[in-house]
């Protein structure tokens, strides 16, 4: 029953494409676990511009590998002739250019916005988000410093604990310190729904357990890419009631407990 009006009338979706379209605007969230060449690219341009057409989101962002943003931006305007596409490309990124380009994202009526992974990581985060998450992970951690304490045995996750809640704590520091220059950031730009794209590379979040002895969970504090999308999709979600985030990847899970988990 679904229909895509504006789309390229030559291109015919496959079932599991359409499937996927309408799950998105049903749901409002979701992760395409396809196989390379199963048609992702399509699936997510269909679903975005449907969430623009039927006034679900005003401004998608797309987050594609460095390689693939101009390759992206040419599948938009393949299946939406007519579609308002800004690529951002690594130039457009850099300091002199930064504020010029996120005053076009804030002020345009973009139907989508291409930003490569690197790039998108150069959008300063909103501090307001970031230091809720902060606090949060930090009241994880007093709880599970308590509990550790609690069990016998335990003396070693206990100073695990007690190191990361250090670097929280030092993060918040940091983030009291930080200067606020003029710069727009991400909660400027006016994004309203996020499509990440081989998003398997964001999968090395934070996480807090008083477990011992369980092979494959990987560093407990995680990375600061995962850590920056966590906060701009986290951002994302909140505003658009729990909804508006989308990941795409063949490879959710490679071989560990803390990526089933994330």
């Amino acid at each position: 029953h679904l229909t895509l009006p504006g789309a390229n009338v030559a291109i015919q979706l496959r079932p599991h494409q359409l499937n996927w379209v309408y799950r998105s605007l049903v749901d409002g969230n979701g992760l395409a676990d396809h196989v390379v060449g199963a048609g992702k690219t399509f699936a997510i341009i269909a679903s975005m511009m449907e969430m623009r057409r039927l006034g679900m989101a005003n401004k998608p962002m797309i987050v594609v590998p460095n390689h693939l943003v101009g390759q992206w931006a040419n599948d938009i305007m393949t299946l939406y002739p007519g579609a308002n596409v800004l690529a951002a490309s690594r130039k457009d990124f850099q300091k002199d250019r930064r504020k010029l380009l996120f005053s076009r994202i804030a002020t345009g009526d973009w139907d989508m916005v291409v930003v490569a992974h690197s790039s998108f990581g150069r959008i300063p985060v909103p501090p307001e988000t970031e230091k809720k998450i902060l606090d949060d992970q930090l009241d994880e951690l007093v709880q599970a410093i308590t509990e550790a304490k609690k069990e016998k045995g335990a003396r070693f996750t206990v100073k695990d604990l007690e190191r990361a809640k250090t670097k929280i704590e030092e993060k918040l520091k940091k983030l009291a310190d930080r200067k606020q220059d003029n710069a727009l950031d991400f909660a400027d730009l006016g994004v309203d729904a996020m499509a990440v794209d081989e998003a398997h590379e964001f999968k090395n979040l934070f996480y807090t357990t008083t477990m011992q002895g369980v092979a494959g969970l990987g560093s407990p504090t995680g990375s600061t890419r995962a850590f920056d999308m966590f906060v701009k999709t986290r951002y994302v979600a909140e505003r658009a009631g729990g909804k508006n985030v989308f990941f795409a990847t063949g490879t959710p899970v490679a071989n560990s407990l803390a990526e089933v988990f994330h």
